[in-house]
């Protein structure tokens, strides 16, 4: 599972995994008051213009009470489709599931299912999850199936407001699953910081390596027996 918090928008992330048959995409935000539209687009390519194709172009339009789903091939728009109206509101929270399956996309809103599209471009194209727009989104999640259940990357990328500075701290909390495949009772944390995107340590420094990071990788362990403890 990949996770990326609070992002700035236009927010353009790559996806890390492939797109395939069960993928899920969950997209949780807020919309202003004053909200006019905003879309959400699984780009083949990256770009903020019509370069690239787009498989799914999701726009909820405030303005004309409709949210247009549509695909995007060599620079030129298909037939719209916008039944159903609109279930979101503005100046409200959302909660959007967005299902990859093999013949269509599902995209469900605040836990009812809302339509169905039809895919028009392979969705295996996909590179790119794009949303831009009067929207402030609060946690994307992007799910992809494997054969294995536990072989699955978990990778959280957050935007820390205002930086690190030398009395920083950080906290981490959350749950290990009861049928956790590797290490049942311990986690591990790797912790890289980037200056103006180059890897460096607490003081800013840059790195030669990842191996040089006195952060990489780091264990924490419930159980008295575990030798990484």
């Amino acid at each position: 599972m990949i996770s990326v918090y609070d992002p700035d928008l236009p927010c353009v992330h790559k996806i890390a995994v492939n797109i395939t048959n069960g993928s899920k995409i969950r997209i949780q935000g807020s919309i202003p008051h004053d909200a006019h539209r905003f879309w959400i687009d699984f780009q083949c390519g990256l770009s903020m213009s019509t370069n690239v194709d787009v498989a799914f172009h999701l726009n909820p339009r405030f303005d004309h009470m409709a949210v247009v789903r549509n695909t995007l091939i060599d620079e030129e728009w298909g037939e719209e489709e916008r039944t159903g109206g609109i279930p979101l509101s503005r100046g409200e929270d959302f909660d959007m599931l967005i299902v990859c399956d093999i013949r269509c996309w599902k995209v469900s809103i605040n836990g009812q299912h809302f339509c169905e599209y039809n895919h028009r471009i392979e969705y295996d194209r996909i590179t790119h999850l794009v949303v831009f727009g009067d929207v402030k989104i609060i946690k994307c999640n992007i799910v992809a199936p494997s054969q294995d259940p536990y072989d699955q990357t978990v990778q959280c990328v957050h935007k820390i407001p205002g930086g690190i500075c030398s009395s920083s701290k950080i906290r981490i909390q959350g749950s290990i699953p009861h049928d956790a495949h590797r290490r049942p009772n311990a986690i591990a944390v790797r912790i890289r910081l980037y200056v103006s995107g180059v890897l460096s340590d607490s003081d800013g420094n840059p790195l030669a390596s990842a191996r040089d990071n006195p952060y990489e990788n780091m264990y924490f362990s419930n159980d008295p027996n575990d030798p990484w403890d």
